[in-house]
This record gives structure tokens, C-alpha cells and sequence, in this order.
């Protein structure tokens, strides 16, 4: 019981931690430079639960997104583009549940394949818009 309560705790910081940078990061004209996709391969890798490991990074990137939607002239939600940056975090968790033992190199292709994966499927978001 205390465990899943630590569990807890450490999920809530980690969302909390990344919707705050991304929130920061955006004030500071430092756009699209918070570790949210990180977060996602990090999540897929280390949490066994594959449904907690795929709302971390959902739910950073919605407190980012009702952040700016409610507090900020920024528009929060966006259209069709926003919907293929959700689906990119959640490739982006599912590439990192395969990752296994993590070992540097190892650690090093799934974070540049991540990045691809998430850039590419973003900025088809953008074509279609």
C-alpha cells in the first residue's frame, strides 16, 4: 500500500514537472522545448502498466494545453494537428514499453527514433490542418 502511494506520488510529480516546463518553456518563447516526449519514452520503459504509462505524458501535455486555454491569450486547443501530437506521445510511450534493459546505446536509438517518430507524426498534423 505504501508503495503505490509513493508510485502515485512520484506519477503526479512527474506530470506536474512537465506540464510546468512546457507551461515555463512557452512563456520564455522557447517553443516546443519541454520534455514531454521524454517523459512518454521514459514512462513506456520503466512503467509496467502500460495504461499509467501512457497517461503521464497525455495529461502533462493536457495541463499545458487547459493552461493555456484558460490563463494565456494562446489558444490551448487547436485543431486536427493538436490530435496527431497526443497520438506522437503515445507512440512515442509504446516505442519506449519495448525497450527492455535499458543500456546506453540502447537508451540513445530509442530516444532519436522517438524523435522521429513524434516529429514526423506532428508535423503531418500540420499538413493536414
Amino acid at each position: 500500500m505504501k508503495n503505490k502511494k509513493l508510485s502515485i506520488l512520484i506519477a503526479a510529480g512527474l506530470i506536474i514537472m512537465a506540464g510546468a516546463a512546457r507551461i515555463i518553456n512557452h512563456e520564455l518563447h522557447l517553443y516546443n522545448f519541454a520534455p514531454l516526449c521524454a517523459l512518454g519514452l521514459f514512462s513506456g520503459a520503466i512503467i509496467k502498466d502500460r495504461k499509467v504509462a501512457l497517461l503521464l505524458p497525455v495529461l502533462a501535455q493536457l495541463m499545458g494545453d487547459l493552461y493555456f486555454a484558460l490563463f494565456t491569450q494562446w489558444q490551448g486547443f487547436y485543431g486536427i494537428e493538436q490530435a496527431c501530437v497526443y497520438a506522437g506521445l503515445l507512440v512515442v510511450t509504446l516505442i519506449g514499453s519495448g525497450m527492455g534493459q535499458p543500456k546506453a546505446l540502447k537508451v540513445l536509438g530509442y530516444t532519436l527514433g522517438g524523435s522521429v517518430v513524434f516529429f514526423l507524426l506532428s508535423n503531418f498534423g500540420v499538413f493536414l490542418a
